[in-house]
């Protein structure tokens, strides 16, 4: 036992060494068990560190700015929402352009919740277009693509003020952007 405590506590097997009972209980109560206490305490809050990055990851909270070359999508229909980025995944995983991108999804239908279990391989951020700080969350400046969808149906405004916002910003991604009204084609 004694060489496996002083293996695992990298305390040396140098010129002193304690050779008496006494002397090796004291060694290991003023060395080894803080050394073993210190190190669990390590492993623990590297686990903890990890355990909170997945929470944050899974509830929106993260911030992406510094990806690159990535889709983002903005703002998702609050009807079968799940049913339709479920088809926007199987859409960019069959696309030769697009299924090694990272994909941000940038909307607050998820609050709360996270995204569903089928598309933990896409990145959340809780917010909306309508938000330039969210928008940014996203890294939308050095974004690929962008697609920008509404969020109520029969409704452009949300279309249009994302899209304001995200040329503000200031984006060289292609962006590619649905519309319900004939009139506001001609404003996007």
């Amino acid at each position: 036992i004694w060489l496996a405590v002083t293996s695992l506590t990298t305390t040396g097997y140098g010129d002193l060494y304690a050779q008496t009972t006494s002397g090796r209980l004291a060694t290991a109560f003023l060395i080894y068990l803080p050394a073993v206490i210190f190190i669990s305490k390590m492993i623990g809050d590297y686990a903890s560190y990890i355990n909170e990055r997945r929470e944050m990851k899974k509830m929106g909270l993260l911030n992406l700015e510094k990806l690159k070359n990535h889709i983002v999508i903005v703002n998702v229909p609050d009807v079968n929402t799940h049913s339709y980025l479920e088809i926007m995944k199987e859409q960019i995983d069959n696309s030769n352009n697009l299924k090694n991108k990272d994909v941000v999804v940038l909307t607050n239908e998820f609050s709360g919740t996270g995204l569903p279990a089928t598309l933990t391989d896409w990145k959340y951020v809780d917010g909306n277009g309508l938000s330039r700080k969210d928008l940014q969350k996203t890294g939308i400046q050095n974004a690929t693509y962008v697609f920008i969808f509404g969020e109520v149906k029969e409704d452009d405004s949300s279309i249009l003020m994302s899209l304001i916002n995200i040329k503000k910003l200031g984006t060289n991604a292609r962006i590619i952007s649905e519309y319900q009204d004939k009139e506001s084609k001609e404003l996007l």
